[in-house]
């Protein structure tokens, strides 16, 4: 009943993390004006999402040494979209909820150099 309080729903489906340092990030301009959209959660669908995973790929691929590489096959938004509502329909048995969702990936700026 409380997924039906909203009109739509992103759906977290994937998460990427992009190391890079604080002055870099706020150059790119995806982090917001001064930088400070740490974390985002963007729809599939959004151009915001392929220039974010190009850029997580560009910074591991910089990386001299990576302590955890990071999967970036990717799924199209079409089919992340299709999952998210085949899920959805199994498991609420609701018929009108999964039009209201839609696949999103969560992207978490990590400026602590960890992977690097």
């Amino acid at each position: 009943a409380a997924l039906r309080l909203l009109p739509e729903w992103l759906v977290v489906v994937r998460v990427v993390v992009i190391h890079l340092d604080f002055t870099q990030a706020a150059k790119t301009g995806l982090f917001g004006l001064l930088g400070d959209k740490f974390v985002q959660v963007v729809d599939a669908t959004l151009p915001l999402a392929s220039q974010l995973y190009k850029l997580a790929e560009a910074c591991e691929s910089r990386a001299s040494a990576v302590t955890a590489a990071q999967d970036f096959a990717r799924m199209s938004a079409n089919d992340m979209n299709a999952m998210v509502k085949r899920v959805a329909l199994k498991m609420y048995f609701d018929h009108d909820l999964p039009k209201r969702m839609r696949a999103a990936i969560m992207f978490r700026l990590c400026t602590k150099m960890c992977n690097h």
